[in-house]
């Protein structure tokens, strides 16, 4: 095997590492969530949340984001710039790359910003139920993480 093939293989594979790690901890995000059968109405002013106080989901969140950002800087780091690197690929497959990197880079954006959205969301969600219970059961809709 050429050496340049063992470098691709290498990278695709930590790449690939990362991703499922990230995904694993979004989906684990989303189980640990706080849910609305947690949480119950005393009067229209008081509510109690039925489960663990320290939910997981931001941290388990926040460890998605950390592999999505390591993924995306090992993917680029690897690859080079493709708008000014010196050897340039054929027509064809500058489309082919150029469209591949702004798909990923959209898709990364995306990811994140759910990510963190979802985590602010279960943070804030526990801090309502502590400090002001009439306004407790504004919840995040379900599939925020994953």
């Amino acid at each position: 095997m050429e050496k340049k093939n063992v470098v691709v293989v290498a990278v695709s594979s930590v790449v690939a590492i990362f991703g499922i790690l990230s995904a694993a901890l979004a989906f684990g995000a989303e189980v640990t969530r706080v849910k609305a059968s947690e949480v119950v109405m005393i009067s229209a002013e008081y509510c109690i949340y039925l489960g663990d106080r320290s939910s997981p989901a931001s941290g388990l969140a926040v460890g998605a984001v950390v592999a999505l950002v390591i993924a995306q800087i090992t993917l680029n780091a690897a690859n080079g710039c493709w708008c000014c690197c010196s050897r340039k690929p054929p027509h064809a497959k500058r489309s082919c790359v150029v469209l591949c990197s702004i798909l990923s880079w959209v898709t990364f954006v995306v990811a994140i910003l759910l990510l963190v959205m979802g985590a602010v969301f279960n943070n804030e969600y526990l801090r309502r139920v502590q400090s002001y219970p009439s306004q407790a059961l504004q919840l995040g809709s379900p599939i925020t993480f994953s």
